[in-house]
């Protein structure tokens, strides 16, 4: 039970009244007995139940935390991921930036270069004419 000295208290009386009730009536006695071994062994069987539900949930709970840790640990590795990905983003967005204006820069030149030459062509037809 709860209390391993009342335990023994209540065991001692419970024998005292089996001896007592055994000696007016054997039949008694005898059937007394038999409920006293079947009580205390439910009891056993209580306590065993008790301590094998206790330590499930013991076992349980590590488990359990154990999956948190793990759980936070991936997300830490996530996060890290994440940060790690928009830097890249920003790298490849600052790289897109310059190639779109180089482009631009050569777009123009090229423009103006076919502007030069079409004038160029153009005075050299005046001159022909």
């Amino acid at each position: 039970g709860v209390c391993n000295v009342r335990s023994r208290l209540h065991e001692q009386a419970f024998d005292e009244i089996i001896r007592q009730v055994t000696i007016t009536c054997d039949a008694r006695g005898t059937l007394l007995k038999r409920l006293h071994e079947e009580i205390r062994k439910r009891i056993q069987t209580y306590e065993t139940l008790f301590q094998s539900s206790n330590s499930y949930g013991v076992r349980s709970t590590l488990r359990g935390n154990s999956h948190k840790e793990k759980i936070r640990n991936r997300i830490q590795e996530l996060e890290r991921e994440n940060k790690q990905l928009e830097l890249d983003i920003e790298r490849q967005m600052a790289k897109r930036a310059q190639i779109e204006a180089k482009n631009k820069e050569e777009t123009l030149k090229v423009k103006q270069s076919h502007v030069e030459q079409v004038q160029q062509a153009r005075e050299k037809y005046d001159a022909l004419m």
